[in-house]
């Protein structure tokens, strides 16, 4: 909305270089506005309450590059092909209240892509195909004040009741530079904007290479855990066990992709119902599994406790429990 926005204001405000009215001037830095090759523009306002500060980069082709920051977050975007990505911080999804371990861990720091008419709880970035349809028409109320500089260029300034555009004194008239009157909110509820722009020549983006699609569990780490067998309890099967230690088996099922950390399934027994491993315990790596996908792992629990324990009696009882650690999605 910042992009279309500022476009609004841009032509709905006349600027004008020698020889030429507000209107045409507010007319021709529209025209070259959306007719550039790049636009950049960096931006600060408040809308609902929220200061933001967005600074990107878009071309006619609808290519772009950009950040934006708010409460504490700061967030890239990025857009080529006709895909959008962003890469969020831990506050990003802070500020939604999100608190599952996909916005906590591994969402944040990694690119994710956005389904086509996603959104995101930010501002959007200008649609360069929209642009046109958004500049208004007809006459304006913008006066002009005397010529300065903005950011190392001779300017024009105008104003009204909006704010102040600021627009090249030489040709081809370009607007530089549009501030909201201090009491000023439009229509969408933007207030104290803070624009300014310039026209770069090209503009390269390079589509992510790694990144994550929430509606896609192939693209997410991997997900372990132990699935019931038939008897609805854990599927973890007990081998041979001997004072030399005790066999153990864990079946092991995938909900997401194969990337991410290693993850580890652990059995642990105890003489005591509710965990713990005083009779010792067994770490095995889980091998990268498909999306979907079950295996069984083996690990054998040994040691002095273990030995101890089952050379006291004849008849012996105790407990098991297996543990799955997921590296990304547990710390």
């Amino acid at each position: 909305m910042v992009g279309f926005v500022l476009l609004i204001i841009l032509s709905s405000a006349g600027l004008l270089p020698f020889g030429k009215t507000a209107d045409q001037l507010v007319n021709d830095a529209a025209t070259n506005l959306t007719s550039a090759n790049v636009v950049k523009v960096d931006a600060s306002f408040t809308q609902v309450g929220t200061r933001y500060s967005m600074s990107w980069q878009v071309s006619r082709s609808g290519a772009l590059v950009g950040t934006v920051s708010f409460k504490g977050s700061k967030d890239d975007l990025l857009s080529v092909g006709g895909k959008f990505w962003i890469r969020t911080d831990k506050a990003f999804w802070d500020n939604l209240g999100r608190t599952d371990a996909l916005a906590q861990k591994v969402l944040p720091g990694n690119w994710m892509v956005l389904p086509r008419g996603g959104t995101v709880v930010a501002p959007d970035v200008p649609d360069s195909a929209s642009l046109r349809q958004l500049l208004p028409t007809g006459r304006t109320d913008l006066t002009r004040g005397a010529m300065q500089t903005t950011g190392g260029q001779q300017t024009v300034k105008l104003s009204n009741s909006i704010g102040d555009l600021y627009v090249t004194a030489a040709e081809p008239t370009r607007l530089i530079r549009l501030v909201y009157a201090p009491n000023y909110t439009d229509r969408i509820g933007m207030s104290g904007l803070d624009a300014t722009l310039s026209y770069p020549s090209s503009l390269q983006v390079t589509a992510p290479t790694a990144f994550y699609d929430p509606n896609d569990p192939n693209t997410l780490p991997g997900r372990y855990s132990v699935p019931n067998g038939p008897d609805g309890n854990p599927a973890v099967t007990r081998g041979r066990c001997d004072a030399t230690g005790c066999v153990y088996s864990v079946k092991v099922h995938n909900e997401d992709g194969k990337t991410g950390g290693q993850a580890t399934a652990t059995v642990k027994l105890s003489k005591q119902a509710g965990g713990g491993d005083d009779l010792g315990s067994c770490t095995v790596p889980i091998p990268p599994i498909g999306y979907n996908q079950t295996e069984t792992v083996s690990c054998t629990v040994t040691g002095k406790a273990w030995t101890n324990f089952f050379n006291s009696s004849t008849v012996l009882h105790w407990f098991r429990e297996a543990d799955i650690h997921n590296p990304i999605w547990d710390d």
